[in-house]
């Protein structure tokens, strides 16, 4: 509230909204026009009333109700913006289980879940039945290893997970192809 402003001596009036020429407010906040102090687009907040545009969405002050999945206007680089939020994160928790957003308005799954279609993964593919880090396609390799799943890893002698060798032969574990010790 300003009381010495020319012609308005001893008659205090709210500041205009969006300036604070007394530095009266903490922070980045400015007046609101009616005497409190507020905060502008994409300044963390707890609450509605705290923000300028009247709209704390996602901790931030927002220029708008973010709707959709996946959108965040808790975005770095975009604060105070509703924008999709980065593939790879989930910050509104909107994601079914371990799903990530998708850079868009969808989920995709994380590295080492089942999956049926390449789509359906975070990097993009689906080998060996799960979302794996590489398309896997060299023999004996597989995706689908235990403690391994995602991580294109070597079969273990003895398996053929992938059905990659002939006949009765298994992988070897170093990513070849052997015929088993007693096989005729």
């Amino acid at each position: 509230m300003a009381c010495d402003r020319p012609g308005l001596a001893g008659l205090c009036r709210p500041e205009a909204a969006g300036t604070d020429p007394e530095d009266d407010c903490p922070g980045a906040g400015t007046c609101s026009g009616s005497g409190e102090c507020v905060l502008p687009l994409g300044e963390a907040c707890l609450g509605h009333v705290e923000c300028q545009s009247g709209l704390c969405v996602d901790r931030v002050c927002c220029e708008e109700i973010c709707e959709g999945r996946c959108m965040s206007c808790n975005v770095d680089g975009a604060k105070g913006s509703c924008v999709a939020a980065p593939r790879g994160t989930d910050p509104g928790d909107e994601c079914p289980g371990v799903a990530l957003c998708d850079g868009g308005d969808g989920c995709v799954l994380p590295d080492g879940r089942a999956c049926a279609e390449d789509d359906e993964c975070l990097g993009g593919v689906c080998a060996d039945g799960v979302c794996c880090e590489d398309t896997c396609e060299a023999g004996c390799y597989g995706c689908n290893v235990a403690g391994a799943f995602g991580r294109c890893t070597l079969v273990p002698w003895g398996e053929d997970f992938g059905n990659e060798c002939a006949g009765t032969e298994v992988c070897d574990g170093r990513g070849a192809c052997v015929r088993p010790a007693g096989a005729g």
